[in-house]
């Protein structure tokens, strides 16, 4: 069963379903971040787990989509009804947010737009993106994008343990222009923690470093000239569907030639 009715094209109240229902992926990756947090025993998740349903919910109702607004208020209440849930309870979470993903995509189909979560693997990931502002930055950009991934651009250097749980990136993309050394900046992001991000990866659009020593650096990946921005934009939806390959191959190959032609 369906929540609402579609309204007539020019209905200024369907133009605000279609916004709302546009956003939700957005939001409900934010949501994903907090329970991670929470799970990881942040103080704060909890709290902005609140807000966030509460948000959703909105005051006066997540614009007629009831099953929006009753599994968000439940949330809601739940936080707020004492005693306060446990980081054993997490799960319940992760429930309601399955059920916002199913009543997200019903509520897209009653006002005639294409489900909106499901489709695009990456969609709701974070890429952190450290590099100046040029052209190529910007085709990075649209490129991430354009897989689902949620883009934070920073010109300067970002320290990994100045970023809340909440906003920690899955892909750390470091461009060979940063202002700092960039490889120092791949061992800090790729140093072997219990939140490292999925893949740290150097974008080098003018082929400055050579193998041995971005391997030494820690890196999963380096996308030079002939690989920005396409195979970069690649490898993050492969990320999101699959997780990171091996940043290491061992190739066994009596023929040197059969060999390098392996490991090219």
């Amino acid at each position: 069963m369906t929540d609402t009715l579609p309204l007539d094209a020019d209905d200024p109240m369907l133009e605000l379903q279609h916004e709302y229902i546009r956003e939700a992926p957005a939001r409900l990756a934010e949501l994903r971040k907090d329970v991670a947090a929470f799970r990881a025993g942040e103080p704060d998740a909890l709290e902005s787990l609140r807000q966030r349903f509460h948000r959703l919910a909105g005051s006066g109702g997540s614009y007629g989509f009831q099953r929006v607004t009753d599994v968000s208020r439940a949330m809601e209440h739940r936080i707020l009804t004492p005693p306060a849930p446990t980081i054993r309870e997490a799960d319940i979470f992760s429930h309601a947010i399955r059920d916002l993903e199913d009543a997200f995509n019903n509520a897209a189909t009653d006002v005639g737009l294409p489900a909106v979560l499901g489709k695009i693997p990456g969609f709701g990931w974070r890429t952190l993106l450290m590099m100046n502002p040029s052209t190529a930055r910007d085709a990075l950009v649209r490129s991430l994008e354009e897989v689902g991934f949620m883009v934070t651009v920073r010109t300067g250097e970002v320290d990994p343990f100045d970023v809340p749980p909440a906003e920690r990136p899955d892909l750390v993309v470091i461009g060979t222009d940063a202002d700092t050394d960039p490889l120092s900046l791949a061992r800090y992001w790729s140093a072997a923690t219990n939140d490292r991000p999925r893949a740290v990866v150097l974008a080098d659009p003018t082929d400055q470093f050579d193998r041995l020593r971005t391997a030494a650096a820690g890196l999963d990946a380096v996308f030079g000239s002939n690989a920005l921005p396409r195979g970069l934009a690649q490898y993050a939806r492969a990320l999101a569907q699959i997780g990171a390959p091996p940043a290491n191959i061992l190739v066994v190959e009596d023929d040197p030639a059969q060999s390098q032609l392996v490991a090219t």
